[in-house]
């Protein structure tokens, strides 16, 4: 255990680098003053990207996560700052994506009391979750490294989605004493039915016309492996299917492009992605 004294918003930037965050997308505001401020001391460490619209953050966090296959993250003001970045949030959540969504709060004691502080809404935290897979307020600065390794772990354990961490203002200006030492929390995986896995290979070993369907997860096992899409085109061409994928799932330049299945029926099919879209 390493203990120092630090700012929340200190503690909050020192438990990002932490985790490997190099980048940040945000549009400050007064509310999220000292997170800034300690932004600005690591400087050389992470680099802000400053947007014009809150929008613009969440949404450039979210094509830095999908194209780099990991998580991006954004800062941004409490009630209509946050409310205006929820388009994003949520187009997120469809894609399966790992955003963090660091959002700004009142200060502590006016939360929840509908007094009209500057840029107040009613249960903000409920709305971030219902946006999220996961979300957490930080309610000193010794819990930001924990809270903002849970929000790492969450991201990277079972089918990937954003996450939330709401901060209040008087959090992030509050000094105390913070462990510094590194948290790396493995992240879970859901248990395998191998009894299913044997059924579907079986299935499949035997059909006449599979065909392989590609959803938004294979973009985060291409980015893991550049052997991905190699495997991809030798299962492929093992046994012949008819290619075809989501909106998401498109495969870039580097792997097979998709082919429709016209004048083929498939019996069974082969999909390879946390998700696939009805359409």
């Amino acid at each position: 255990m390493s203990i120092g004294s630090m700012t929340g918003g200190e503690a909050v930037v020192h438990s990002l680098i932490a985790q490997g965050v190099d980048t940040l997308f945000a549009l400050p505001g007064v509310q999220n003053d000292f997170l800034f401020n300690a932004l600005y001391d690591r400087r050389g460490e992470i680099r802000v990207i400053h947007t014009r619209h809150e929008q613009g953050a969440a949404f450039m966090a979210l094509g830095y996560a999908l194209m780099r296959g990991d998580v991006g993250v954004y800062s941004v003001v409490p009630g209509p700052g946050f409310l205006n970045a929820t388009a994003a949030l949520a187009t997120a959540y469809s894609l399966n994506a790992r955003v963090l969504a660091l959002i700004g709060q009142l200060p502590s004691a006016q939360i929840g009391r509908a007094e009209g502080i500057l840029h107040e809404i009613p249960d903000q935290i409920g709305i971030l979750r219902s946006l999220t897979k996961w979300a957490e307020r930080v309610n000193a600065p010794s819990e930001a490294p924990m809270q903002v390794a849970e929000a790492f772990r969450q991201m990277r354990s079972g089918r990937p989605r954003p996450v939330g961490l709401e901060v209040p203002m008087d959090v992030l200006a509050q000094r105390g004493p913070v462990d510094t030492a590194p948290i790396a929390l493995p992240p879970y995986a859901p248990p395998l039915d191998h009894g299913l896995i044997e059924t579907a290979a079986a299935l499949l070993g035997h059909a006449q016309n599979p065909a392989i369907y590609v959803g938004v997860g294979r973009k985060a096992w291409e980015m893991r492996s550049w052997h991905w899409p190699k495997h991809f085109r030798r299962r492929s061409s093992r046994i012949g299917p008819v290619s075809a994928s989501s909106m998401g799932g498109i495969p870039s330049a580097c792997t097979c492009r998709p082919r429709t299945a016209t004048g083929r029926k498939s019996m069974w099919s082969w999909r390879l992605g946390p998700t696939c879209a009805r359409r």
